[in-house]
């Protein structure tokens, strides 16, 4: 049980926004 409860929601966003702003970091739009 995380000890914040707030991170747990942190890690749900990180699952889909963190994973697309990966991929725009990693893969920058056509220039």
């Amino acid at each position: 049980m995380n000890p914040y409860p707030q991170n747990n929601m942190r890690t749900i966003d990180l699952s889909g926004i963190a994973v697309i702003e990966t991929l725009a970091t990693t893969h920058p739009p056509d220039r």
